[in-house]
């Protein structure tokens, strides 16, 4: 008969060898199944305490049950978790990138996140939970993102795509990428250098526009012609120092990168809300007489005169 005293506690299970009673015929074979009793070598040492494996979440497993074998029980991890410690609990750890597991990348046997995102996989800790992330893979870039697909963008002015930045570059221009999205390729733009707004899509601007009355720079064209009073106009966006100040119609004048001297302004003639002629008629016509406009300027307004008719002469 097994001896319950050899381990001090009810550890030692009968078992017969033989026929008839234990002990009968031949020795009992003992075992001690140090997983499923308590005793002082055992995973459970008193029945108020807690199981080692069991508390830890993991199986635990004896390979050698006889009496004599003690302390050699050992705690595993249950799928998908991989490791064993003898005698005490295991350290688990799992790579999340390449298992199937309710935290992993690939879950239940769905497609594995980042992959399925044209991501890369990155475990950071094997013995911590829900740490994996996707990274965005080049010419793709974008911050990493923890246990979900990454946000990734493609900028086609930087990184691989440094040869669309360099023919921009080559003509002194800009390159830009409007729409990073990575469905939208082929959209990078090269553009002028202020004041210049001159936008080429896939490559470089022939010519660089400038509208110079629209400089907004130290020089301030536009201002010279205001402060005139005057209107600057830009006759051709691809040449440069050929902005005009222009007169104020109806009065008539113009002149290359300065203000206009004198603009001229015959009210006899033209059609404004100072002129003879106010929208309904010249009022000298209509009186028969004739209009005289003795300064004909835009700064001399309302000195237009009209004038009787000189009687004529002549022989019978």
């Amino acid at each position: 008969v097994c001896l319950e005293e050899i381990h001090g506690s009810a550890c030692l299970t009968l078992h017969k060898a033989g026929t008839g009673v234990s002990g009968l015929n031949g020795p009992a074979t003992c075992e001690l199944d140090e997983c499923m009793t308590t005793c002082v070598t055992c995973a459970q040492t008193d029945a108020g305490g807690d199981h080692v494996c069991k508390a830890a979440g993991q199986h635990c497993d004896d390979p050698n049950k006889s009496p004599m074998s003690t302390h050699d029980w050992t705690c595993n991890c249950g799928e998908p978790y991989e490791g064993e410690a003898v005698g005490a609990a295991a350290t688990c750890t799992v790579n999340e990138c390449s298992a199937d597991c309710d935290h992993c990348a690939t879950s239940h046997g769905a497609p594995n996140v980042c992959t399925e995102a044209g991501q890369t996989c990155k475990e950071n800790s094997q013995e911590v939970d829900s740490d994996w992330q996707c990274e965005c893979v080049p010419p793709q870039s974008g911050a990493a993102a923890t246990a979900q697909a990454a946000l990734c963008i493609v900028d086609e002015c930087a990184g691989d795509n440094a040869v669309n930045t360099a023919t921009c570059t080559a003509s002194g221009q800009e390159c830009a990428d409007p729409d990073k999205d990575i469905a939208m390729t082929g959209d990078w733009e090269c553009r002028c250098p202020l004041p210049s707004h001159t936008v080429t899509v896939g490559g470089a601007a022939n010519v660089c526009q400038v509208n110079e009355c629209e400089r907004l720079d130290v020089q301030k064209l536009w201002e010279v012609c205001h402060n005139a009073g005057q209107v600057c106009v830009d006759p051709n966006h691809n040449m440069l120092g050929d902005w005009e100040c222009h007169c104020m119609p109806p009065a008539e004048g113009r002149e290359v990168a300065h203000q206009v001297e004198t603009c001229v302004l015959n009210e006899c003639e033209a059609l404004c809300s100072t002129c003879a002629d106010r929208g309904v008629g010249s009022v000298c016509t209509a009186a028969e007489q004739a209009c005289e406009d003795p300064v004909e300027t835009d700064k001399a307004v309302g000195d237009w005169m009209c004038v009787c008719a000189v009687p004529q002469v002549g022989s019978a």
